[in-house]
């Protein structure tokens, strides 16, 4: 669970179904089995997954592009370029629809961020001291 809290929190990745790709090019994940379930954790245990292959966005939909569906879509200035956050799922899958697309499954989100070696995160298997974006994260801002 505590890893698809971080990938959602990573970003909005559409799952491809038509030939129209909206914020970028389009890899595409190998049909196969994957490790699935949160590394120690007793709510979502490792277990076996099979998929078909898939195509996924390379790279999150951004600011700019989420609020030409969305004009009530805001964002601190200059966020133009930063993935979209504060999307609602219902948002989210209306933007994907739009483009005939789909959000992905938990186990096609979590194959993609686990990559073929089943990491623990799509950087690696060790956790970041530091935040990619530290105005979003909230890293150094005083907590009241």
């Amino acid at each position: 669970m505590r890893l698809l809290k971080r990938l959602i929190i990573l970003s909005i990745l559409l799952v491809f179904h038509s030939a129209t790709a909206y914020s970028s090019e389009m890899v595409e994940i190998p049909a196969g089995s994957f490790i699935m379930g949160d590394h120690g954790s007793q709510t979502s245990p490792k277990r076996t997954i099979n998929l078909d292959n898939f195509f996924i966005d390379r790279l999150e939909v951004t600011n700019a592009e989420f609020s030409t569906r969305f004009p009530s879509h805001t964002y601190p200035p200059g966020a133009d370029q930063h993935p979209a956050t504060f999307v609602t799922w219902n948002e989210a899958g209306e933007f994907c629809r739009a483009d005939n697309k789909r959000l992905p499954t938990e186990a096609e989100w979590e194959k993609a961020a686990r990559g073929p070696d089943g990491r623990a995160y799509p950087w690696g298997d060790k956790n970041l001291k530091k935040k990619p974006h530290p105005f979003f994260s909230e890293i150094g801002r005083a907590h009241v």
